[in-house]
């Protein structure tokens, strides 16, 4: 049976990724600090796992993999970020909140993925997939936030392209161990937003929606169907690639 480690996997796209493969006969450990503990499907396992420890994350990781197995497949859906991450605004930010969300964000992500590419190189295989982001891409727009009750995020753009960069630069390395690694960037994605249990507001969007050639946010189980299809044979000969699920945004 596969391995499949979901980091982040309590989250909005992560719950999403496990239901998929739940009726699969693989094993999922769902890496999160919080969220849902125990499952009826007896192959899935919570595992606490605190990705902001950068420092420790190898030292955790290959305990995992000596425990449970190696990682056939490894879908980071995680969004670390600190308790003001919400107010980072381009005239809000600071040197200290820039380097604290890099740290915990993207070099988790960075980090990360070469560890378990390390580990899957020992065995010749093994499939990546990063959550990324519209906003990695193409930058915010303000006028969308404007009067919304919402507000942009400097970092988050610059961490997300990070992001995409380094799904390339990965792949170039690991191509040859026959390790894929490739990235997943959703648009607006249908739910609560980041740091809070509401929803976003009516008229952010409208805003928002009136620039999606399909008139509607993205449903987290649409970013996890295209997790999977990159994790899948399907895209067996798919690597260092980046497909945007934005519904149109970044189209015109």
């Amino acid at each position: 049976m596969k391995n499949i480690y979901i980091l982040g996997g309590n989250g909005l796209i992560g719950k999403q990724i496990v239901k998929l493969y739940s009726t699969d006969n693989v094993n999922i450990f769902v890496l999160d600090k919080i969220g849902v503990k125990k499952f009826k499907n007896k192959n899935i396992k919570f595992i606490k796992y605190d990705c902001s420890d950068v420092n420790n994350a190898q030292k955790k990781l290959k305990s995992l993999f000596k425990l449970y197995g190696k990682p056939d497949i490894f879908i980071n859906s995680s969004y670390p970020s600190t308790k003001n991450w919400a107010k980072s605004t381009i005239n809000n930010f600071d040197y200290k909140l820039l380097k604290d969300n890099f740290e915990i964000h993207m070099n988790n992500y960075v980090w990360t993925a070469k560890i378990v590419a390390n580990e899957m190189k020992r065995y010749r295989s093994g499939s990546i997939i990063l959550l990324g982001s519209i906003y990695g891409v193409v930058a915010q727009d303000p006028n969308i936030y404007e009067n919304t009750g919402l507000r942009e995020n400097y970092g988050y753009p610059i961490i997300k392209s990070g992001i995409m960069a380094s799904t390339k630069q990965l792949a170039s390395f690991y191509g040859k161990f026959n390790v894929r690694i490739n990235c997943v960037c959703p648009g607006g994605i249908q739910g609560h937003v980041k740091g809070s249990k509401k929803k976003q507001s009516s008229k952010f969007k409208k805003k928002y929606l009136n620039k999606i050639l399909l008139n509607r946010l993205c449903k987290p189980i649409e970013a996890a169907n295209v997790c999977k299809f990159f994790a899948s044979d399907m895209a067996s000969y798919v690597t260092g690639q980046t497909i945007i699920v934005d519904g149109g945004y970044t189209t015109l």
